[in-house]
C-alpha cells in the first residue's frame, strides 16, 4: 500500500466513530418530541405529569403509550391481571396511596375488565376517586361491553363520571367494538399491533380532549 493510500485509510479509521456519533445524535433528535411538530392537542400536554395505572393492555402497550404521550412526564404502574382491589398496590403500598402525597396532574386508570364479578366495585371506585380531588381523571372502562358484566362495571365508571366533574371515561369498549377483528389476536384474545396503538391513542385522545 502507497504512503497516500495509508494515510487515507488511518483517516478514514479515525472518522468512523464521529460518523456513528453524529448517527446517534441525530436518532436521538428525532425520536425527541418537538413541540411545534406535534398536533396542538399533544403539544400542550408535553411537560404535563401523567400517571398511568393498568393492567396487561397498559403493559402490552406500553411503548404505544410512550409514544402517543412523549413529552410527558409520564410513569406507568402496570401488571397482568389485576383487579382495581388489588391493581393499584405495587410493592405492597397502594399507588394511589403513595402518590397522594403528591397527586398527579393527570391520572389514568386502566383496570376494567378485572373487575367483573367484585360486589365492592362501586365502593372501590369511590375511595379511588377520593385520593384525587383535584387531579384529572381518566377511567379506561373496559370491553366487550355486550357482556352483562362488563357492562356493570362500566355502569360504575360512567356513574362516577356523571357524579364526579374531575372524572371522565376514555371509551375503549366503543372504539374496539367495530375494530375486534384486526384489533385482537383471535387465536389469544391480547392486543395486536394495531390493537396497542388503538389503545393507546383511545386514553391520549381522552386526556387531550378532558385534561386540558
Amino acid at each position: 500500500m502507497s504512503p497516500d493510500a495509508k494515510r487515507r485509510s488511518q483517516l478514514a479509521l479515525l472518522a468512523a466513530p464521529i460518523v456513528w456519533i453524529g448517527l446517534i445524535g441525530t436518532i436521538a433528535l428525532l425520536a425527541s418530541p418537538d413541540p411545534q411538530e406535534l398536533s396542538e392537542e399533544v403539544a400542550a400536554l408535553v411537560g404535563r405529569d401523567i400517571v398511568v395505572v393498568g393492567d396487561s393492555l397498559v403493559v402490552d402497550a406500553e411503548p404505544q403509550f410512550r409514544t402517543v404521550l412523549a413529552g410527558t412526564e409520564l410513569r406507568i404502574e402496570a401488571a397482568p391481571g389485576r383487579p382495581l382491589s388489588r391493581g393499584l398496590e405495587i410493592d405492597g403500598t397502594l399507588v394511589l396511596d403513595e402518590l397522594d402525597d403528591e397527586p398527579p396532574e393527570i391520572v389514568v386508570i386502566a383496570l376494567a375488565r378485572n373487575d367483573i364479578g367484585d360486589d365492592d366495585h362501586a365502593v372501590q371506585v369511590a375511595s379511588a376517586m377520593d385520593s384525587f380531588p383535584e387531579s384529572c381523571v381518566i377511567w379506561v372502562n373496559g370491553a366487550p361491553a355486550a357482556n352483562d358484566a362488563m357492562r356493570a362495571v362500566n355502569d360504575v365508571i360512567d356513574d362516577a363520571a356523571a357524579q364526579r366533574s374531575n372524572v371522565h371515561v376514555a371509551d375503549w369498549a366503543t372504539a374496539l367494538d367495530p375494530r375486534t377483528d384486526t384489533w385482537l389476536s383471535e387465536r389469544s384474545g391480547a392486543l395486536t399491533d394495531d390493537g396497542r396503538w388503538g389503545f393507546a391513542r383511545t386514553v391520549a385522545d381522552a386526556i387531550s380532549t378532558e385534561c386540558l
